[in-house]
């Protein structure tokens, strides 16, 4: 029995250590992918892992920088709103930013840290708790009226996988 918890703790310690050591490896493909690039002024992230990582900046950056999407929707204020309003700012100054944060407190630090241009809406909306398919579910009260069946080349997720779950089953309606 003891043998059987020891190796299941050293398994998970294993994959714990793996875990990090990728993490480490993409701050560095992060870092080096950002290095010269002059659209993006601010290159102070501190991704913690719980909503957006290095692996996911990263690849998010090659996305803005390489396709260059004219119409985002961003769940929840983080470090990928740092990413997405420089790129609106400094690279792609047409392109429309709708972040959609239920923090009105988190919503003014954010405006007090970042340029904005007038082409990035920052809505406060309510979370609220609905039944969905049977099972109690979180979503942003009155989104749909919000986006107003705009369609967005990007749709980026740093929040609660209920709330994404009921608001994207409301894009299909």
């Amino acid at each position: 029995m003891f043998r059987k918890i020891a190796n299941s703790l050293k398994n998970k310690l294993d994959s714990l250590k793996q875990r990090s050591l990728n993490e480490l490896l993409m701050a560095n493909v992060f870092n080096s992918g950002i290095n010269g690039v002059d659209w993006l002024k601010d290159k102070s992230f501190s991704p913690n892992r719980a909503v957006a990582n290095y692996s996911f900046l990263y690849r998010l950056f090659r996305v803005l920088d390489d396709i260059c999407p004219k119409s985002i929707i961003e769940f929840g204020i983080g470090q990928t709103s740092k990413l997405t309003s420089q790129y609106i700012f400094n690279k792609n100054p047409d392109a429309k930013l709708t972040i959609i944060e239920h923090d009105k407190i988190w919503i003014d630090i954010f405006k007090s840290k970042f340029s904005l241009n007038s082409n990035v809406k920052i809505e406060n909306l309510e979370i609220c708790e609905e039944i969905y398919k049977n099972n109690k579910v979180f979503t942003y009260r009155n989104l749909k009226e919000t986006i107003n069946n705009i369609k967005y080349d990007l749709i980026i997720r740093n929040r609660c996988r209920k709330i994404f779950k009921k608001i994207c089953s409301g894009f299909n309606s």
